[in-house]
This record gives structure tokens, C-alpha cells and sequence, in this order.
């Protein structure tokens, strides 16, 4: 890393690229709710990641996810989450940055502006880890005059930064749940690996078909998804591949990229294979 940067207009900013999250007021003062740091500190990673892999995906940075290393660095007596991103090329942050402030500019006013990021953040604000880490880190702003500030470059060279108090925080939460609803359900035909592992309502042996059933998908952090049988299937079916992995194919319904049901045309079981079955 080099030991001055400059932004896109030649100005001097940071010897490090950080990405600050700075918070104040009442609410903070000389403690925070260690649950709520957690989930802040987590979820303004969660955002920076995100915003790495859309700018990459439309070729806008050439940088992808796995090549920066992320540091939390803590400022004694502060409520800041400073991180310290290490990119291929030093400016990127700043790039990083600005579509990060768009994306916080749209949610705080329900607009886009400008086309510059237009198709990256509409597909940014589908993704419901992002709609949930934007409501973390704004979540411990309780009081009237609490706010977090967003800053890219330190505390010498703040070149970039956008602050949220309390009008801009009742805009994102109204915008986001109108987004929430906007968002259309797609549908799309899947093969897919999980288990049958949760079973509503099982009161005795003759309720099992008419139980509500949940697969889980063999995905990182996978939830239980509601499921249904376009063909008919009997009891015993159902007894037989309850908790087995299976692989299925489906149609999956989307809002946004979350799973929120699974219809199966077919289904089969696929158990793990042993180690000794290569041997």
C-alpha cells in the first residue's frame, strides 16, 4: 500500500482505506449494548462485501470478494467501527465507498439518483442480508438525537461521509419496508440437495399428510423453506424420506434472492456417501 492516497479528484485523503461507522449521542455515551456492537460490526461487512461483488459483477472494479482483508480496528473511548479494507489497488475503497453512500442516499429517500449505479443498486437493495444489516446498524440509534455517521478516509481526512439522525433514519425504515413489498416473486425451476427436518402440527399418525412440511437446503445458512407436492404422495412416501437427504427437483419461488417456498415436481433420495465406499 502506498503511503498517500488520492481520491478521483487528485485530492490527498488517508495513508489507510477505512470505512468508518461512527456513532453519537445520548444513546452512547461511554457504552453499548455488546449485542448490538456485534450485529453493527457484522452487518457493515456484510454491506462492504456486497457492494465489492455488484461493482465486480458489472465490471465497474476489478477487484473481487476473497481479495481484501478485512481488520476491525477500535479507537479507545470511541463508538466507531473502523475498518481497515487492504485492496489490490488503494482507490477502490473510495469507489466502494460512493456507491455505498448512493445506496444509503436511496434508502433515506426512496430515490435513485442519477444512472451511475442505477442496475447495481437495484439489485442491491433485493438482497435481504443488506435490507437486514441496514436495519442493524441504524437499530442502536434509539434516542431523538442519536446518529451514526458514515466515513470514508480518517479522522484528519474525512473526504466523503454521510450522516443519519433521526429524519433520515424514519425515512430508511419506511422505505425499506415499501421496498420489501415491491419486490416481485419469481419463479424458477431447480435441482436441489437437502433433508425434510421440520414438521408442523403432527398430532397423530393421520396428520402427517396434511401437516405443514420444511426443507432445508444443503446452503450456508439455510432456513426452513415451506414445501409442497405438485403430485400426489402418500403417507408412507412421506415417512420414507422425512429427515433423509434428497436431491429434488423444484419449482423455487423468490422475492428477491430469499427462498420463501418450494414446490416439488420430483424427488429423490441421495444419501451421503461413506469414505470407505471409495476405498
Amino acid at each position: 500500500m502506498s503511503e498517500e492516497q488520492i481520491n478521483l479528484n487528485k485530492e490527498k485523503v488517508s495513508k489507510e482505506d477505512q470505512f468508518i461507522v461512527k456513532y453519537e449521542g445520548p444513546s452512547f455515551e461511554n457504552r453499548m449494548e455488546l449485542h448490538s456492537f456485534a450485529k453493527q460490526a457484522s452487518s457493515v461487512e456484510k454491506i462492504l462485501k456486497e457492494a465489492i461483488a455488484q461493482l465486480s459483477s458489472s465490471k465497474k472494479i476489478k477487484d473481487k470478494i476473497g481479495e481484501q482483508k478485512f481488520y476491525l480496528k477500535l479507537n479507545p473511548g470511541s463508538f466507531e467501527t473502523n475498518f481497515l479494507v487492504l485492496f489490490t489497488n488503494p482507490i477502490i475503497l473510495n469507489l466502494i465507498s460512493d456507491f455505498i453512500f448512493e445506496y444509503l442516499k436511496y434508502i433515506v429517500t426512496g430515490r435513485i439518483e442519477g444512472p451511475k449505479y442505477n442496475k447495481e443498486l437495484k439489485n442491491f437493495v433485493k438482497i435481504k442480508k443488506i435490507r437486514s444489516s441496514t436495519k442493524d446498524i441504524i437499530s442502536p440509534c434509539i434516542q431523538d438525537s442519536d446518529r451514526v455517521t458514515f466515513i470514508n478516509g480518517d479522522q484528519t481526512n474525512n473526504y466523503n461521509l454521510y450522516v443519519i439522525n433521526k429524519p433520515e433514519r424514519e425515512g430508511m425504515k419506511e422505505n425499506l419496508l415499501k421496498i420489501e413489498k415491491e419486490i416481485p416473486i419469481e419463479e424458477f425451476e431447480q435441482n436441489i440437495f437437502g433433508r425434510i427436518l421440520k414438521v408442523d402440527a403432527i398430532k397423530s399418525k393421520e396428520d402427517l399428510k396434511d401437516s405443514k412440511l420444511w426443507f432445508v437446503a444443503e446452503e450456508e445458512g439455510s432456513k426452513p423453506i415451506e414445501i409442497a407436492f405438485r403430485k400426489e404422495i402418500s403417507e408412507e412416501e412421506i415417512r420414507e424420506i422425512l429427515f433423509n437427504r434428497l436431491l429434488v427437483k423444484a419449482i423455487i419461488h423468490y422475492k428477491g434472492d430469499e427462498k420463501i417456498k418450494i414446490e416439488i415436481i420430483d424427488h429423490s433420495l441421495s444419501p451421503t456417501k461413506k469414505l470407505d465406499t471409495y476405498t
